[in-house]
């Protein structure tokens, strides 16, 4: 018997595995916005990758439609801050985060006119 999508879903029916995996990490990206840039840059690189990887794999566990979207914007969102931190582009930090925002609005805009979940069978 195929569990339904929204029972598979780390977001919608575990609290826990929502705050661990995306709850935690946006209160460090907040908390080191304000930190050293080396501290904020350790921070960022690794909380945008945590949420970035648990939004890839929810979609492949469950289809939710925005993580199609935000999954890539994380991981983006990461190598972004990555690329400025070692030196190799100069663009401003506040890019990363408007980007990043930018990109979680339009993974749940989508979700809004295309539903919840891209196919309701499970694989």
């Amino acid at each position: 018997m195929t569990q339904s999508c929204a029972g598979r879903d780390l977001a919608a029916g575990n609290s826990r595995s929502r705050r661990l995996l995306w709850g935690l990490p946006t209160l460090l990206l907040v908390a080191s916005s304000f930190g050293p840039p080396l501290l904020r840059d350790v921070v960022w690189i690794s909380s945008l990758t945590i949420m970035g990887v648990a939004c890839v794999a929810n979609a492949r566990r469950c289809s939710r439609t925005h993580c199609y979207v935000t999954g890539p914007v994380f991981l983006s969102g990461a190598a972004a801050v990555g690329v400025r931190a070692i030196g190799a582009a100069s663009f401003p930090w506040v890019w990363i985060p408007l980007g990043v925002a930018a990109g979680v609005l339009a993974g749940y805009g989508f979700e809004a006119l295309r539903g919840r979940y891209a196919r309701e069978q499970c694989a």
